[in-house]
């Protein structure tokens, strides 16, 4: 007999499960169609013997291809085989399918499966049963994050219901329209576990530059199914754009501040903005400079004259990624110059003392003058 299984599409996928109870029966072979009309006849030479003891799981899988659903003969045993099909044996059968090609919207399908009975089989019954599409798992949000060796990022998964105990996790990438797995702990390109015991899993991704995007699969093992669920996060290795940055005043003297502004963008948000600033080979200082918008601002504190002060900018986004300006290695330069006021000050005490001399000549003069 044979029975339609319908599914909706979620991100490209589509899941059906079957109930399969079979009385006094032996089956030689199952004949899927899809409703496109492509059939994929699934003998026991492409897939052993089939077995369908109570509680037993068979896997069917089939791939979209451009428009055409076609049949895959890949049929996943979840337990040992037997030469047929027991008699009073029941199990069930998921039917699981993706779309490979250009992430193609699936759409309400359905496929018909039937069993070709043989001159022994009494009777087969076939009934539908829900989808599978419920029982996914979520994955907790997942942002942007830096693309540098051996970035470190933690994913997070919920299961549903209580019968689901382990979750395996492929990541891919599928950056440019590529798809290229990530390595996965150092260890190539592998599926990992995530018991849920814990909470989440803190994997190495030896990422890559540019953009892209992370796909993750989800396989549950305690019913020996196959389910999907999709994270997507952008990889950025983007530092910030410093601008050239100008001071004021142009020429500082030794008794003002200078005021350092400069221009710093992101493509996702700028975390900090810092000023190292030197004179005469001091040892480094660092300013964290205010914002203002694209705009951050700082100030050096005054200094001698006659001081060469060297100076940088250094830029973090909010993913740690970092830009130096240091025009060129050669830094950002200016002398301090003496003040009016110190100008001033200073030619009074020059006079104070050539007074002071003076007054001194004069009192050993006189003094050499009354001896004498």
């Amino acid at each position: 007999k044979m029975a339609k299984l319908w599914g909706s599409s979620i991100n490209g996928s589509i899941f059906y499960s079957l109930n399969i109870t079979l009385i006094n029966s032996t089956i030689s072979s199952y004949k899927v169609h899809a409703c496109e009309g492509s059939i994929v006849e699934i003998s026991n030479a492409d897939m052993d013997i089939l077995k369908a003891y109570s509680g037993s799981t068979v896997y069917l899988n089939f791939s979209r291809v451009d428009e055409a659903i076609v049949m895959s003969s890949i049929v996943k045993l979840m337990h040992s085989t037997i030469d047929k099909l027991e008699a009073k044996g029941s199990g069930r059968i998921h039917i699981y399918g993706e779309s490979i090609v250009n992430e193609m919207s699936v759409k309400d399908s359905c496929l018909t499966l039937d069993g070709e009975q043989s001159s022994k089989i009494k009777d087969l019954v076939i009934e539908n049963s829900t989808l599978i599409i419920a029982r996914m798992p979520s994955i907790d949000s997942i942002s942007k994050v830096s693309s540098f060796l051996f970035r470190q990022i933690t994913i997070s998964c919920m299961k549903e219901e209580v019968t689901f105990s382990n979750v395996n996790i492929t990541i891919i990438d599928e950056s440019l329209g590529t798809i290229a797995k990530y390595s996965v702990n150092e260890t190539g390109y592998a599926t990992v576990l995530l018991d849920f015991t814990d909470t989440s899993k803190t994997y190495v991704l030896i990422a890559h530059s540019g953009r892209s995007f992370i796909k993750l699969t989800l396989a549950f093992d305690c019913l020996h199914m196959i389910t999907l669920n999709f994270s997507q996060f952008s990889i950025d290795d983007s530092p910030p754009s410093i601008q050239a940055p100008s001071i004021e005043p142009m020429e500082p003297s030794d008794v003002q501040a200078v005021s350092v502004k400069v221009t710093v963008s992101d493509n996702l948000y700028v975390e900090k903005v810092c000023l190292f600033f030197r004179f005469d080979g001091s040892s480094w200082k660092c300013i964290e400079l205010k914002r203002a918008g694209d705009l951050f601002e700082g100030y050096i504190p005054s200094l001698p004259a006659g001081s060469k002060v060297e100076f940088y900018i250094v830029a973090y986004d909010i993913l740690g990624n970092k830009a130096v300006n240091d025009n060129d290695g050669k830094y950002f330069t200016y002398t301090v110059k003496y003040s009016s006021t110190s100008f001033h000050i200073s030619l009074i005490g020059i006079v104070l003392a050539l007074m002071a001399i003076a007054i001194v000549y004069v009192v050993w003069k006189k003094r050499n003058l009354l001896l004498r």
